[in-house]
């Protein structure tokens, strides 16, 4: 079970659910609207859940080293908070740092992120494979109906870490929800590699009792 998840759909952008990404991860973006008020309800539910995370990083013991991640240090210090990196980032505001498009702001490269609040979500797991990518009807989805420009809710969790000192706030995948299409997005990853023969959807089969209970369906 995943500790936080999406109330309202949003666009999901970069889109690897079927074939990890670069990194040899499977990861999606999800693209919050700061316009609208259900954005605007999602992207503070994000924002106060990834503060809970720091609160338990600097307080709750880690199993591996029996000492609070953030030994140390106060949830509530803004100066400590500014050092963090945190899975959510303003399009708008956000310079990237790396490839062809470093210095740019990432709405600049990227036009369906203007106005948007992005948070990142990564796993190692193949939630395809477990069955954990569903649509409403609480059946799996097939891997050709999977792409950047999806309407999607998700379940994250969310956990501090300290790695050598470069320390932050992870949102790690536990489960998709599709709630339905959207505008296909060029930016986006084809995850179906037969989409180009025009074969008919895969039935994926039966359906997973109650991995969406939380998500309300």
């Amino acid at each position: 079970m995943a500790d936080f998840y999406t109330q309202f759909p949003a666009t999901l952008d970069f889109v690897h659910l079927s074939n990890p990404d670069q990194n040899g991860k499977y990861s999606l973006l999800v693209l919050f609207d700061s316009t609208t008020e259900e954005g605007v309800k999602d992207i503070k539910a994000v924002s106060d859940a990834i503060k809970e995370a720091v609160a338990r990083g600097c307080t709750e013991k880690d199993r591996r080293t029996n000492a609070p991640v953030f030994a140390g240090k106060d949830p509530d210090d803004k100066a400590f908070f500014s050092t963090l990196q945190l899975p959510i980032k303003n399009a708008d505001k956000d310079v990237l740092t790396r490839g062809d498009n470093a210095g740019k702001v990432r709405s600049e490269v990227y036009p369906e992120m203007k106005g948007k609040i992005v948070l990142t979500c990564k796993t190692k797991d193949n939630l395809l494979e477990q069955g954990l990518v569903f649509g409403s009807d609480r059946k799996p989805v097939p891997a050709a109906q999977l792409y950047s420009g999806m309407q999607g809710r998700v379940g994250v969790w969310f956990t501090p870490y300290d790695n050598n000192g470069n320390r932050g706030v992870s949102a790690r995948l536990v489960s998709v929800l599709r709630t339905g299409d959207g505008e296909r997005l060029t930016t986006g990853h084809n995850t179906d590699p037969f989409v180009g023969f025009g074969l008919p959807p895969v039935d994926d089969g039966e359906t997973q009792s109650n991995a969406f209970d939380a998500m309300g369906i």
